[in-house]
């Protein structure tokens, strides 16, 4: 696919979930959860909130955490085919386009190598100011008012331009 309009499995059910996101009315972040687990039959929606203590989200330091072992794929983004088989692990073979012979690349920069317990947790950062005043100030309008308090008035100054 080209760039900008890659599919792999976590954009599957995307569209399930915004076909009944146009066609529902919601109020309160849970409507928006509960949207999102009645868009699939099977249950492969799952919704996840951050900083939900019941059932929490972690984010991990991933590129930090490989950055020893892997080197990256020169040029990544002119890439839009992929391929890596058992046989040859540490090799990535690309192409630009589906008709391009493709290159061997290796990501390893080593040939054999150990990874110790999980990357650092990281934790997230919120909304920035910017992000803050925008869902207040054009979003906010857009909502009944029976979902106004979901946006309230930001507590942090809103920025210049």
């Amino acid at each position: 696919m080209e760039a900008g309009h890659t599919k792999f499995s976590p954009d599957w059910h995307f569209g399930l979930w915004k076909v009944r996101w146009r066609n529902t009315t919601v109020k309160t972040l849970e409507d928006v959860v509960e949207t999102v687990r009645l868009s699939s039959r099977n249950g492969h929606n799952i919704p996840h909130l951050v900083q939900d203590p019941e059932n929490p989200v972690q984010f991990y330091n991933w590129t930090e955490f490989l950055k020893p072992v892997f080197k990256p794929i020169p040029n990544l983004l002119s890439y839009h085919h992929f391929r890596m088989t058992s046989d040859k692990p540490g090799i990535v073979y690309v192409r630009r386009y589906a008709s391009d012979a493709e290159e061997a690349v290796k990501i390893l920069k080593k040939d054999s190598f150990v990874l110790n317990g999980m990357p650092p947790q990281l934790e997230p950062l919120g909304l920035s100011a910017e992000g803050q005043w925008y869902l207040h100030d054009e979003i906010a309008p857009l909502c009944n008012s029976l979902c106004a308090s979901t946006c309230p008035r930001p507590d942090v100054p809103k920025p210049t331009k």
